[in-house]
């Protein structure tokens, strides 16, 4: 399997990890959290930055994962994400590429 792929094979586990874990938090936790926590890691050798930010928006909030990594001398940067909203309501969903775009993703 070429590097490329094993490389978003294993990006793509761990941002379902993520959301997961994150799924399985009341709108009170989530509120609780930082507005923005990252750590680094290591995937296929390549040093990365995986983030999680919170986001306020009309009825809930946003929180996307992250995974960032450097090429091309730092001038480069090659992310995947995934995000959920969770509703004031209690309800949970996955968000829109929209939604993730006017984040920055």
């Amino acid at each position: 399997m070429p590097e490329n792929q094993t490389y978003q094979i294993e990006c793509d586990r761990l941002l379902q990890e993520q959301i997961a874990n994150l799924h399985s938090l009341s709108f009170d936790e989530i509120s609780s959290l930082p507005e923005a926590a990252e750590h680094e890691l290591h995937i296929t050798g390549h040093r990365c930055q995986l983030t999680v930010f919170v986001q306020p928006m009309v009825g809930g909030k946003l929180v996307v994962v992250q995974i960032a990594r450097l090429a091309a001398l730092g001038m480069l940067s090659y992310h995947r994400e995934r995000g959920l909203v969770f509703g004031t309501d209690g309800s949970i969903r996955d968000a829109s590429e929209n939604e993730l775009l006017i984040t920055g993703g």
